[in-house]
């Protein structure tokens, strides 16, 4: 699913083992989607059976498809089993990976969790290791860390830092997935001409490299810029781009972002109806995954209504009505905040 995760030093399959042939991320969502209880309950059994290193391979294996599908409270089930199966090995470097891959589940399950404490260890263990590859990978989960604390100058250095620690190992997907990062920052902070520039060649990395998802994200990142300079038709394609390509590989969230942005740019064109019906389709997946962030869509539904319109029912939506607005009453409306934008920490 995710052609820059790191591959596994893996034993060769046991005698009658026929490994699964996957030919496309399509087919990669489904079996992992049959198999997702199943492999949970492996994870377990590998720990209960004293297989440290099976247990910790196989859930770091399964944190792509647990994170981009929503999964956020088995993610935080298996990377905890992982990172104790890591620590009885004594594996200094899967110990680094289980406390990064539990900081990012932390980050989208429990919120208010300190998992900042789980990056700092990993990016002492990844430095003892002298990994400078997972002190990238560090640094920018912390660069995301700090932009949803409202540190926009915190994030870009640690964006910047993870820039130049994956151009020191040549690792050109990581130095994309900064360039696009950076590339975003920039365009908040004025620089449109430079963030359309590292976004672009942000974009042609992950062309190159079939990385479908990033590529979805720099589309995200492009719009931004777009949206900012007032350019609201460019904006607004750059947003569908986006939204389509983190549908087509299962990423929920950001497909709900990308749809919350969407509207955004419809809205300030004069397009109230195709708005709505982009925040309607982020509502429902942001409902779907028990996010925060759907309060805030909600409410940009309430404010686009007519005068007239009391209930949510009332309202034009995307396709069928959906059953969840419908239930929704004024109380229930009353006093929905809108919490901070910006990009949720990536599993990467």
């Amino acid at each position: 699913m995710d052609p820059q995760l790191r591959s596994l030093d893996l034993s060769l399959p046991g005698r009658g083992v026929r490994p699964e042939r996957l030919s496309d991320i399509k087919e990669a969502r489904a079996w992992f989607t049959s198999e997702h209880t199943a492999l949970l309950a492996t994870v377990r059994r590998a720990r209960a059976a004293g297989l440290d290193k099976t247990c910790w391979q196989l859930a770091y294996a399964l944190k792509t498809f647990l994170c981009w599908g929503g999964h956020w409270e088995d993610w935080v089930t298996a990377q905890t089993v992982a990172l104790e199966a890591a620590e009885r090995m004594g594996d200094t470097s899967a110990q680094a990976q289980a406390h990064r891959s539990l900081a990012a589940a932390l980050d989208w399950s429990v919120p208010d969790v300190d998992a900042q404490t789980h990056l700092r260890q990993a990016l002492h263990l990844f430095t003892a290791e002298k990994d400078v590859l997972g002190q990238a990978d560090v640094h920018l989960d912390l660069a995301g860390r700090y932009e949803r604390q409202e540190r926009p100058q915190d994030a870009l250095h640690h964006n910047e830092q993870a820039l130049a620690l994956y151009r020191c190992v040549g690792d050109r997907g990581g130095e994309a997935k900064a360039l696009n990062n950076v590339g975003y920052f920039k365009a908040l902070f004025g620089d449109y001409d430079e963030a359309l520039a590292l976004c672009d060649a942000a974009r042609q990395v992950f062309e190159e490299l079939g990385d479908r998802r990033s590529l979805a994200l720099t589309w995200d990142s492009v719009g931004v810029v777009h949206q900012q300079t007032g350019d609201l038709t460019r904006a607004a394609q750059c947003f569908r781009r986006a939204a389509e390509g983190c549908r087509e590989v299962g990423s929920r969230y950001h497909e709900a972002d990308s749809l919350d942005r969407l509207g955004d740019v419809e809205l300030a064109a004069g397009h109230t109806r195709t708005a709505r019906d982009a925040w309607q389709r982020a509502w429902d997946l942001l409902t779907e995954l028990q996010h925060d962030g759907a309060a805030a869509v909600r409410l940009k539904l309430e404010r686009s209504a007519r005068p007239s319109d009391t209930a949510f029912d009332a309202w034009p939506a995307f396709g069928e009505p959906s059953a969840r607005l419908e239930r929704l009453t004024p109380m229930d409306r009353d006093g929905a905040a809108e919490p901070q934008r910006g990009k949720e920490v990536e599993c990467r």
